[in-house]
């Protein structure tokens, strides 16, 4: 054994490899192996000029390289038997060339901020996700979304399809229907039927709406029923409300009442019911006579038709006199309304 002492060792010590080597004061440049020291810069050499170098600078930087002249192979493998833990006070970076895959073993998640769970490509816990841009379809049921936010499209030239679903509540699919279309610019919907009660929508009075009902517009744009008429009833108009009323005749009509539908009078002056034959068999027709210079009297019955709106009864006479003397007659008429059981 071979000691050595002295203020300042210069060179390399030439001899095998030394087990220990103490020194009392600075060592400024140091060779060991494969690894150099020298300074705040420790490099390690793993493969002729591939290289790995700690340097360390002001305020206790670190800085790790690798290098790998002959590739890209250089890499950095951390191994733990237990826990990795990475403590920064400031902002820790993930700066790379390529894809950062961050892989839990199975059944693990990803936990971002103590809150956000990724695991098997499914994301829980985050409250908003915000971005200028998704790229690519969203998919999934959105089971928390109750409102989505819209734009005014009030005249576009365009067909549109208004959207709808199968069920009130709960996760539905959204649907359209190419029957069922709008267009903003002339505001007309287009479907190919309507089945509705609009009692009170669009001040439409729809009441006990009955088949054969008609709906008119009012003085203030309201559409007001109108019951349906009953047979034989005619449309009319009062002022601008329409209306059903009874079939009414033009003018005045005439119902033939002959001498045979007559019947003399019982207890007064009685006319008397005669049969005439004009020409021989040709035509025979009864007549009501009456006597010269005397009143005499004969009744007759009708019914009034249904259009009859009990106005004034006109009367007209069909007479003839006997022989070639002129006669003056005076004819009179009075009526009288009988009811039920009368």
């Amino acid at each position: 054994t071979t000691t050595v002492n002295a203020t300042t060792l210069n060179g390399a010590i030439g001899t095998a490899a030394q087990t220990n080597i103490t020194s009392l004061g600075t060592l400024t440049a140091l060779v060991v192996d494969d690894v150099s020291i020298n300074g705040k810069v420790i490099i390690m050499t793993g493969d002729t000029d591939d290289t790995v170098t700690f340097t360390t600078a002001a305020n206790g930087t670190l800085s790790i390289v690798t290098v790998d002249n002959a590739a890209a192979a250089a890499n950095i493998q951390i191994t733990a038997d237990g826990t990795v833990d990475i403590d920064s006070a400031g902002v820790l970076t993930l700066d790379s060339g390529a894809a950062i895959n961050i892989e839990p073993a199975s059944g693990s998640a990803i936990l971002l901020d103590g809150t956000i769970s990724v695991d098997a490509g499914v994301v829980t816990g985050a409250t908003s996700i915000t971005s200028t841009a998704f790229v690519g379809a969203l998919t999934g049921a959105a089971d928390s979304a109750t409102s989505v936010t819209v734009s005014a499209n009030n005249s576009t030239n365009e067909t549109v399809y208004p959207v709808f679903v199968d069920g009130a509540t709960g996760t539905q699919g959204a649907e359209t229907d190419t029957g069922l279309t709008y267009n903003p610019s002339t505001g007309l919907l287009t479907t190919t039927g309507i089945t509705a009660d609009l009692t009170g929508i669009f001040g439409v009075d729809l009441g006990s709406d009955a088949e054969g009902d008609t709906y008119y517009r009012d003085s203030s744009g309201n559409f007001i029923r109108l019951a349906r008429g009953t047979d034989n009833h005619v449309f009319t108009m009062n002022g601008n409300v329409p209306n059903w009323e009874a079939a009414a005749m033009i003018g005045q009509q005439t119902i033939w009442v002959p001498a045979a539908a007559m019947e003399p009078a019982v207890t007064t002056a009685a006319a008397s019911s005669n049969a005439v034959e004009i020409g021989t068999s040709l035509f025979a027709s009864r007549t009501m006579d009456f006597a010269t210079g005397a009143d005499d009297f004969c009744y007759f019955g009708i019914q009034m038709p249904k259009s009859w709106n009990a106005g004034t009864l006109v009367c007209q006479f069909v007479w003839s006199a006997t022989g070639t003397t002129a006669n003056t007659v005076l004819w009179a008429i009075a009526a009288t309304s009988l009811g039920n059981d009368e």
